[in-house]
């Protein structure tokens, strides 16, 4: 927390700074415009100022009426606009817009021209503003629409879709030479630790490196590596030729004797990529990504290991809501629930059924929580290629951006997707969503092939054994309701056993 203060700190003063005093201080500007919004519900926007409601970000429309005696709540659209002074800003070559989630079509303008556009309310988007960005004043301005859309996952479930700009809003400024921001609103730089042991870890590095400049520079890539205590724990460099557009790198280096994270000692290191010029050795660009060095393996008769060691997974699922609030939550509440939950005992978290906020993630990396996350895709699709591509726009999405957190171990997708059905009647539907299911499992694992796959299913074991789902995914999670939907506990042991016997290569989960 301390080290969040001073970054706060040093970023806001650092942005009230004169324009000529900046450029040589930090090689990127990431800041919250999260104040001074303001909101008008309807598809028309107000022409008088008095229209508006004034709003802080995170913020949505839905705080109070799912919860009103009347059926529904209001799902359509709502405008948000904020005026922008960038002669209150650094001065940067480049400026991006940068939305960690808002639900669920989004369009973007800037002084009246579209920027771009999101479809998915659970992961974040990034736009290139650079272009429609003026000296004073910009006015910035967000149509969004929470309308249900067949194209869009979640098309049912058992949670609220709540419109709004729910969560943080930044504005990124760089130099012409940056790390990729606009791949899926990646961090642009991957992280992995292919091979860990207690004597010594290989870190890979993959990314971008975006220039657009003609002709060919020269530079250089720097790799910082900060132990838990913050100091130095290795610096590694190679040189690096930008051509015009995107320079891609894959890079590996060692460290020795890292200390293992784990739930009881989650030890997490710091990592800072940088680009630099070679001439100068000034810093281009600058990212600060979390590393810890552990290793795992789940076994369908002996369970899951950590670091070559047994461990029992116990943990809950969480839903991102909150009484008076919707799902518009400030990072301190989010950081809140993920601390009860360890508190409790947990060493295991389930994001059902959607990517939550980074806050969330980063709370899991620093206290020791293991991590299945999973997107929208829960008990329906629909028959079409617009759904089918937004499905695997936000699988890619969700990766990407949340690739570099060391607490997650499974990537999952599809919830109960056969609810209410039956092998003789939906036969015909249900070959549609195994063969679906390949689609996302191969488009995972080609993202990224260290983690496992799972897909939870509901306790008809014979509905989707005997569809084919349970081949597909690397592990197969049961949400069983024993002493809820259905009487006694002492079922949960009973369906276990029938499952592995019938599937025995696969782990199990309760989920």
């Amino acid at each position: 927390m301390k080290q969040v203060l001073i970054y706060l700190v040093l970023m806001l003063s650092a942005a009230f700074l004169p324009a000529q005093q900046e450029a040589s201080l930090l090689p990127r500007y990431k800041i919250a415009i999260n104040d001074g919004w303001s909101f008008s519900k309807g598809e028309s926007k107000p022409a008088e100022e008095n229209g508006w409601a004034q709003v802080d970000i995170p913020h949505s429309w839905n705080t109070e009426d799912p919860f009103e005696e009347e059926r529904g709540y209001y799902r359509g659209v709502g405008w948000y606009r904020k005026v922008l002074n960038t002669n209150t800003l650094p001065s940067k070559e480049k400026a991006f817009i940068y939305f960690e989630a808002a639900n669920q079509h989004a369009q973007v303008y800037v002084n009246g021209k579209q920027v771009g556009a999101h479809k998915g309310g659970y992961t974040a988007f990034c736009f290139d503003i650079s272009e429609q960005l003026k000296a004073g004043e910009n006015l910035l301005e967000v149509r969004l629409d929470n309308s249900h859309d067949p194209t869009v996952p979640p098309l049912k479930g058992d949670f609220n879709f709540y419109g709004g700009i729910y969560r943080d809003v930044y504005l990124v400024l760089t130099d012409e030479v940056h790390f990729d921001l606009l791949d899926h609103a990646s961090p642009g730089v991957y992280v992995s630790t292919p091979s860990v042991d207690s004597a010594e870890a290989t870190v890979e590095l993959r990314g971008t490196v975006v220039q657009q400049a003609q002709e060919t520079a020269e530079a250089a890539l720097r790799v910082i590596v900060r132990n838990p205590d913050g100091k130095t724990a290795g610096t590694f460099s190679r040189d690096i030729s930008l051509k015009a557009n995107q320079n891609t790198f894959d890079w590996q280096f060692s460290v020795q004797q890292p200390t293992l994270w784990s739930p009881d000692n989650p030890a997490l290191y710091q990592l800072t990529v940088q680009v630099l010029d070679k001439a100068s050795s000034q810093v281009l660009d600058e990212i600060v990504q979390p590393l810890a060095f552990r290793w795992f393996r789940f076994d369908p008769d002996e369970g899951f290991f950590l670091n070559g060691q047994a461990l029992k997974l116990m943990g809950t699922n969480r839903h991102q809501d909150f009484p008076g609030k919707a799902n518009a939550l400030s990072n301190a509440e989010h950081w809140r629930d993920i601390k009860m939950i360890k508190d409790m005992g947990a060493n295991f978290f389930r994001t059902a059924h959607y990517p939550q906020d980074p806050a969330v993630l980063q709370a899991c990396d620093r206290l020791g929580l293991l991590v299945t996350m999973e997107i929208p895709l829960d008990h329906e699709i629909t028959d079409s290629l617009a759904f089918y591509e937004n499905s695997k726009a936000m699988m890619r999405e969700m990766i990407r951006q949340y690739h570099n957190h060391p607490s997650i171990i499974i990537w999952a997708y599809m919830n109960e997707m056969f609810l209410g059905r039956s092998l003789e009647r939906d036969s015909a539907w249900m070959e549609k969503i195994v063969a679906f299911a390949r689609e996302l499992e191969q488009l995972t694992r080609e993202e990224d092939p260290n983690r496992y796959t799972m897909i939870p299913n509901h306790g008809d074991f014979e509905v989707y054994h005997g569809s084919g789902l349970t081949q597909i995914p690397m592990i197969v999670g049961w949400n069983l309701y024993y002493g809820w939907y259905s009487e006694g506990f002492e079922g949960f042991g009973k369906y276990i056993d029938q499952a592995h016997e019938a599937l025995p290569d696969k782990p199990l989960l309760v989920t």
